[in-house]
């Protein structure tokens, strides 16, 4: 698949603007074994056997040897998803119009995911060419990447660290297919939208407001991007509070503290979910890392930028404070800026 050249736009195509904000439960799904981790040691393979794991970060990675299992943080994961329905073929073409990065701080009890909007303009070090540098949508270098998703991920990881400075201590991709199958699993989830849309894709009306969803409907929604005032930002904003609400739902239904059924948690999302652990972990490690983690304690962020047009093509330029918000980032300090800065903190629909 060729991407266009900036300033060209593909006539006759339509974004799939899939829910994959599930990246954030690529690694809090890990974390929802814990429970079981500390009380049911057996479930230790399954996990581990249905999670894969690759090398996805390259030169990114935190490669220190810390022992990561006895360390109280920080801890950066970058984490995306793919559009990609190709469940047999890990390495079908596909492309990312979500990113996020999840920041876990010191003491481990709590969670900032940051959505970086896929129309960010940013420098990609490798483009059309595989070679030469160039200035494009952030989301580009996953298309410039190469044929195999680890490339395509390591060189969407090179361009992120580059414009933030930051190193991960490790990676997840989701695709589709794990959405739908983790809402079906749990029966449902509730949505509450800022105003009322009406679906380009099924033309279905969704009205303001709170409402149980099934998991054809829900994805209709979070894929919507066109029908809101503000485009982009409110479906980072619907992406960010699924990833809270799915949490909260499996935690009532007992996924994410009964033995007994976090197997089965795992056993349908691992099959399409890939990670890079920390160095000297395994999944299994990561959970119980991350297990003090809860759903109310996810802070939903969003990078500070202004719109431009570059050739013609409407995009996103990062203002000053993104800058002050990675360093935060990077020195464990997004409490305190994010108090001074809570215009960048995504509410909550009130019931």
């Amino acid at each position: 698949m060729a991407w266009k050249r900036r300033g060209e736009r593909k006539r006759g195509s339509r974004s799939p603007l899939w829910a994959k904000f599930l990246v954030g439960l690529g690694v809090l799904l890990m974390a929802a074994s814990g429970g079981a981790v500390v009380y049911a040691r057996m479930l230790t393979e399954t996990v581990n056997d249905s999670v894969v794991e690759e090398d996805l970060l390259g030169e990114t990675a935190v490669q220190q040897g810390v022992d990561y299992v006895a360390t109280n943080g920080p801890l950066n994961f970058l984490m995306i998803g793919t559009d990609s329905r190709d469940a047999k073929d890990v390495d079908a073409e596909a492309r990312t119009d979500t990113i996020m990065v999840l920041h876990i701080p010191k003491g481990l009890d709590k969670a900032y995911l940051i959505s970086i909007p896929r129309d960010l303009w940013v420098d990609i070090p490798r483009c059309w060419d595989g070679e030469t540098a160039c200035e494009e949508r952030v989301n580009a270098a996953y298309v410039f990447g190469g044929d195999s998703r680890a490339k395509r991920f390591k060189l969407l990881a090179e361009t992120v660290s580059g414009f933030t400075g930051l190193k991960f201590d490790g990676a997840a991709i989701i695709n589709f297919n794990s959405f739908k199958e983790v809402v079906e699993l749990v029966g449902g989830v509730e949505l509450c939208l800022e105003e009322t849309i009406t679906s380009i894709h099924s033309y279905k009306t969704f009205k303001k407001g709170c409402k149980e969803y099934k998991a054809k409907d829900a994805l209709d929604i979070v894929r919507q991007r066109k029908m809101y005032a503000d485009g982009d930002f409110a479906r980072q904003r619907m992406q960010q509070r699924f990833v809270k609400a799915l949490l909260e739902r499996a935690e009532e239904q007992g996924y994410l503290s009964d033995p007994t059924k976090i197997g089965t948690l795992i056993e349908k999302v691992g099959a399409t979910l890939t990670v890079q652990c920390p160095v000297g972990m395994r999944p299994t490690d990561v959970a119980y890392t991350l297990r003090g983690i809860k759903p109310e304690a996810m802070t939903m962020v969003k990078v500070p930028t202004v719109p431009e047009t570059i050739g013609g093509a409407e995009v996103l330029r990062a203002m000053d404070t993104a800058d002050d918000l990675w360093k935060a980032v990077a020195d464990d300090s997004l409490e305190p800026f994010l108090a001074e800065h809570s215009d960048l903190v995504n509410k909550d629909v009130k019931k």
